[in-house]
């Protein structure tokens, strides 16, 4: 076989891993401050709770009806473009049309939902072992819960600091653009080393 290459030291490593971060920090960043942002806009306490829920319920369903069809696939390019298109349509209509929030959620429910299946499918296809495999996931979900952690954290401190939504959503649409970005570069059909 051929020397270990470290995914740290590898421009795959690099891809993967933000796309993993920036996905979870819209996913995380929608389940924590989607209520508050709801109720600013006088969405009741109750249908927010139900809008999570079905936003959730559309992530994990999509999340499971994905996992058969990625390996499947020749790359994970236009999978990887589309949920991060998702995430940026859906937290793109939170901020303009939040009358249609229920529909938003959906589409960034679905977005989630591909994009953590996707991301982590790519352990496997973009390493040659599972030595590497296991290098990458380490190094992926280190970045990634990185970012899934930083998302509330930032979309609060933006809120706070300018009083009003509108700085939090552009960090959630541009999240969700280099979601795009980082997935398309990560799904192309390469591994590392």
């Amino acid at each position: 076989g051929s020397a270990f290459v470290s995914p740290w030291r590898h421009p795959v490593g690099w891809q993967v891993s933000l796309f993993f971060a920036f996905h979870s920090l819209v996913f995380y960043s929608l389940v924590d401050w989607f209520a508050s942002y709801a109720a600013s806009r006088g969405i009741s306490l109750s249908s927010a709770g139900f809008m999570l829920l079905v936003f959730q319920v559309v992530a994990v369903a999509t999340n499971l009806g994905c996992a058969p069809v990625i390996r499947r696939l020749g790359d994970q390019k236009l999978l990887g473009f589309s949920c991060g298109l998702l995430l940026l349509v859906g937290t793109g209509g939170l901020a303009f049309m939040p009358g249609l929030s229920l529909l938003w959620l959906i589409c960034a429910g679905f977005g989630a939902g591909i994009a953590m299946v996707t991301s982590l499918s790519l352990f496997g296809l973009r390493t040659r072992d599972h030595h590497q495999a296991a290098a990458l996931s380490g190094m992926a979900q280190f970045i990634g819960y990185a970012g899934a952690a930083a998302g509330p954290l930032l979309v609060g401190l933006l809120h706070d600091a300018t009083g009003g939504w509108s700085a939090p959503f552009w960090l959630l649409m541009g999240s969700g653009m280099l979601a795009a970005v980082f997935a398309t570069l990560a799904g192309r059909n390469r591994t590392i080393g």
